[in-house]
This record gives structure tokens, C-alpha cells and sequence, in this order.
């Protein structure tokens, strides 16, 4: 099996491509891919960027399962259901093999096991983040600079 995890930001993207054993067969980088699609030209440039994430991974493989964790969305909101339905569509791949979560949320998970810590982002934007072991989150800013990452 092999996995593919996009992380996408405001400034850029990077991914990895990964078999089931976590060895990581291709990695690059890309331009922004965020969840702040409100207008027809940010849907575009989402959708070029997954185009270049497509050219990228082909040359590499071909993943089964797809998790990407995009800045600007919420897990499991349309933006976020969006998003995977395109990265379904450009990697032909069955809607539920595509998995799309807010950036903190995998931020989280590379540190602690749900219910365990705290997450303290503090660059461009602010927030602290904890994921219960029933999955709920938890977080205090981590909205965006336009409502409150003072």
C-alpha cells in the first residue's frame, strides 16, 4: 500500500509518498493549496496545485489512501469535503480513500496521541490545539488573522 500526505499552507505545500512500512518514496514541494476558496480564481489555483501534486506523485507511484492536512479548512466541512472530492478525482481514487483535516490536527498527531499534550503554533498565525481520545478538538485562536489571531 502506499500513502500520500500532502500538508498544505498559505506560503506552500509539501508531500510525501510513503509505502506501508513509513519508507518514504518521494517528497517535493509545491505552491500554496489552502482551504480559503471563496472565489472562482483561489478555486482555480487549488486545483492547479493538486494538478502539480498529480504530476509530481506519478512519477513515483500511485497511492491507494491520500490524508491531506490543509490550513484554512475545518475537518469535515464542505471546504474540506471540496477538497478531497478534487484530490479523489485527480488521483482516481474512491471518495472514501481520501481523508482531508485541518493542518493542526496532523501537526498534533506527528507530536502526541489523542488526549496527550497540547499543540502551541505560533508563526504567521497563532492557536493551541489538544485532540481528545474520543477525537474531539479543542483549540483557543487558530481562526485566521481575519478574526482573531492577534
Amino acid at each position: 500500500m502506499i500513502g500520500l500526505g500532502p500538508d498544505g499552507g498559505g506560503t506552500g505545500a509539501r508531500w510525501r509518498l510513503a509505502d506501508a512500512s513509513g519508507r518514504i518514496l518521494g517528497e517535493g514541494t509545491l505552491g500554496p493549496l489552502t482551504g480559503h476558496i471563496f472565489e472562482p480564481a483561489s478555486r482555480a489555483a487549488a486545483q492547479q496545485t493538486i494538478a502539480a501534486l498529480l504530476s509530481d506523485v506519478q512519477a513515483i507511484g500511485k497511492p491507494v489512501r491520500i490524508c491531506a492536512g490543509i490550513t484554512g479548512l475545518s475537518t469535515g466541512s464542505e471546504t474540506a469535503q471540496l477538497m478531497a472530492s478534487w484530490l479523489a478525482g485527480a488521483f482516481r481514487l474512491a471518495p472514501d480513500a481520501v481523508q482531508v483535516v485541518d493542518d493542526m490536527r496532523i501537526a498534533y498527531r506527528s507530536a502526541f496521541q489523542p488526549g496527550e499534550g497540547i499543540l502551541v503554533y505560533a508563526g504567521t498565525g497563532s492557536v493551541a490545539f489538544h485532540l481528545s481520545q474520543n477525537g474531539k478538538a479543542d483549540r483557543a485562536g487558530g481562526h485566521g488573522y481575519l478574526i482573531d489571531d492577534a
